[in-house]
């Protein structure tokens, strides 16, 4: 799977191919970089012309790379991780002002 993008915050596509086992290739931009970086996929310079993509593709094609079995975040749980990081930046017993101006703690109750 390739996928040279300029940019991705969160890359579905990516993530949908590891979890099929395929081998991903990527630009090394944003959130595609991290992946790599935790040797998910491999990356290539956003620089990189038609030919040297194109032998990047081939590369991968003849490595035959095993790709692990991996167990991705599903969006619950990229939801929970952010509002972990909220909850750390706020503090678990912070107060915060609501959107009428009154006061409610964080994290919000959850509504059953």
């Amino acid at each position: 799977f390739v996928l040279f993008s300029e940019y991705e915050a969160h890359p579905v596509a990516v993530m949908e191919a590891l979890s099929l086992r395929r081998p991903v290739l990527v630009s090394d931009t944003s959130g595609l970089r991290e992946l790599a970086a935790n040797g998910l996929c491999r990356a290539i310079s956003c620089n990189a012309d038609a030919g040297e993509l194109a032998a990047a593709m081939a590369e991968e094609l003849e490595a035959h790379r095993e790709v692990p079995d991996l167990a991705l975040p599903d969006w619950d749980a990229c939801a929970q991780a952010l509002s972990d990081v909220y909850c750390n930046v706020l503090g678990s017993r912070s107060a915060v002002r609501s959107a009428s101006g009154g006061v409610t703690s964080w994290p919000p109750a959850t509504r059953v």
